[in-house]
């Protein structure tokens, strides 16, 4: 018996919703052991990564907050924006391009498709692109700031981590909910 367009759209909000607390928690995890690394690493000033991450995992508690009370697609947007300026720091305090820090929009891009839609996820792949050849050519010129800290594998190995698990959390959420159409 095929689904009514109330039912699909029902499930589809209820994927959204399990969806957007996996990142969620996947995120805060991510944070904390982003945190503990991070700590480890000798050049970096525990408290600045203390008030760092727990700037985060505030924003990741508002985010998780508005997604309980049903605001999905603000909630979506919210966690978005924060991973996506976190990035757009990065690329310009850390070695602009150089680094593998950019290759991260691409989550912020799957996750906001995920959570908003495809029209969405198109709107930030340009804005990212956009803001990557900004970098490129303030990096070429010689007009980014010095980096706040030399390349760290520790740092860029913490980078890679959480790309690759936000993105296994989105693939492994798309195919459980492909699923059960």
């Amino acid at each position: 018996m095929p689904l009514r367009r109330a039912e699909l759209e029902q499930l589809d909000r209820d994927d959204r919703a399990r969806l957007l607390g996996r990142l969620t928690i996947a995120m805060i995890v991510m944070a904390v052991l982003g945190a503990v690394a991070s700590l480890l690493e000798p050049r970096n000033h525990a408290d600045v990564t203390l008030f760092f991450y727990g700037v985060v995992i505030a924003w990741l508690a508002v985010v998780a907050l508005m997604a309980r009370h049903g605001r999905l697609a603000l909630a979506a947007w919210l966690l978005t924006s924060m991973f996506w300026v976190l990035i757009a720091a990065v690329t310009v305090l850390f070695g602009g391009m150089q680094g593998q820090n950019a290759a991260c929009f691409g989550v912020c891009v799957l996750l906001l498709g995920s959570l908003v839609g495809g029209r969405a996820a198109i709107g930030l792949a340009l804005v990212s692109t956009a803001w990557c050849g900004l970098i490129a050519v303030l990096e070429r010129g010689g007009h980014l700031p010095t980096p706040l800290a030399p390349y760290s594998p520790v740092n860029a190995w913490a980078a890679t981590t959480i790309t690759l698990v936000l993105t296994a959390v989105l693939l492994a959420s798309a195919l459980a909910a492909h699923g059960r159409l």
